[in-house]
């Protein structure tokens, strides 16, 4: 029935669905969606930002400035 009416009185952009026999289900009509187990992502860490510091091997030269 629901597919004869929907054939004769549904809007012309949704006549090509119900001739192609997809046909929209109404609300009351789908089932209950099981309840799914639960999936734990784990959390992404970002790198830190900045520049790496210098190797301990390299020169160091302490400079004071004399005011």
């Amino acid at each position: 029935m629901r597919l004869l009416y929907a054939r004769l009185f549904c809007k012309k952009s949704e006549k090509g669905a119900v001739v192609a026999g997809v046909m929209q289900l109404s609300l009351f009509d789908i089932p209950e969606p099981e309840v799914k187990s639960v999936v734990e992502v784990p959390e992404h860490t970002r790198a830190k930002r900045g520049s790496k510091p210098l190797s301990a091997n390299l020169p160091r030269v302490e400079i004071v400035p004399d005011l």
